[in-house]
C-alpha cells in the first residue's frame, strides 16, 4: 500500500501509511504474523532511508527479534536486518556495535552458503565502508580490492552494477591518496561497467563456486579471520594429498 507512494517521492506519506498498516495488522493478526513483521520491516527500511536513525533502529531491532524467534537466529532471513541495524550503528558512529552486526551476518552467510559464495564480496564491502568511516583508509581499500577480486573470480558473468560500486569506492580512495591517474582509470572502468547493463542483478543461479573456475583461472579459497580490529582475507592453506 505504501510502497508506490514512497517510490513516487513522498516518503512522509509512505511513513504514515505504513504506520497505519502496521497498527491494523498487529491489532487484527497479531505482532508475530508474517504480514505484520513484513510491514514493520518495510517501515524500518523507510526510516533508514530517511535517516531517522534511532526510530529505524528500534523498528529493525524488533523485526530481528521476531524473525529470529520464528525462523531461527541463524536463518538467512535474519541477515538483511542485521546488516541494516549495523548500518544504523555505523551512521551513529557506534563502531563496535556495527562491526558486531556485520560479523554476525557474515557468519550466517558463510554457514548457509559456504566460504566460496560470491555474496561474501558484499559482506566485505560493508567491512570496507566501516573501515573508511573509522578513518582506516588502507584497510578499507584492501577490503574493497578483496571484494572486487572475489566477485570477478566467482561470478559466472560480470556483475556490472556491483563492480561499478566497488570501482567507484576504490577510485575515490585513490584520488584521496593522491593518485589521480589510478583514480581516473578506476572511474573509467566503472563507467564502462555501469553502461553495459546498469540494472542487471546477479542471481544464485548465475554464480559459480571458485572451485569451478574456468580453464586458465586458478581457483582460490579464502580464510576469514580477525587481525586486530579488522576482518581480513587470506589464502587458505593448500590441501596436501
Amino acid at each position: 500500500m505504501a510502497s508506490p507512494t514512497g517510490a513516487l517521492g513522498e516518503p512522509d506519506a509512505a511513513r504514515i501509511l505504513l504506520e497505519r498498516a502496521l497498527e491494523i495488522r498487529e491489532r487484527v493478526l497479531g505482532a508475530r504474523h508474517p504480514l505484520a513483521v513484513a510491514t514493520r520491516s518495510r517501515l524500518g527500511s523507510l526510516l533508514h532511508g530517511l535517516w531517522s536513525l534511532e526510530e529505524a533502529r528500534s523498528q529493525l531491532a524488533r523485526v530481528l527479534d521476531l524473525r529470529a524467534e520464528s525462523r531461527g537466529p541463524m536463518s538467512l532471513e535474519v541477515t538483511p536486518i542485521l546488516n541494516l541495524l549495523a548500518m544504523e550503528d555505523q551512521k551513529l558512529e557506534r563502531w563496535g556495535e556495527a562491526r558486531e552486526g556485520f560479523e554476525r551476518a557474515l557468519a550466517i552467510l558463510m554457514k548457509a552458503r559456504g566460504e566460496e559464495h560470491p555474496d561474501l564480496a558484499r559482506a566485505l564491502y560493508n567491512f570496507g565502508q566501516l573501515a573508511l568511516d573509522r578513518g582506516d583508509v588502507g584497510q578499507g581499500r584492501r577490503q574493497f580490492e578483496d571484494a572486487l577480486r572475489m566477485m570477478i573470480e566467482s561470478a559466472a558473468e560480470p556483475v556490472d552494477y556491483e563492480k561499478a560500486l566497488l570501482l567507484n569506492a576504490l577510485g575515490a580512495i585513490e584520488r584521496r591518496q593522491g593518485d589521480p591517474a589510478a583514480a581516473r582509470q578506476r572511474f573509467e572502468h566503472e563507467v564502462r561497467s555501469a553502461a553495459l547493463e546498469p540494472r542487471r542483478r546477479r542471481t544464485d543461479r548465475g554464480a559459480r563456486p571458485l572451485s569451478e573456475a574456468t580453464p586458465g583461472q586458478q581457483p582460490r579459497l579464502f580464510d576469514y579471520r580477525r587481525r586486530g580490529d579488522d576482518i581480513v582475507i587470506a589464502r587458505a592453506p593448500e590441501k596436501r594429498e
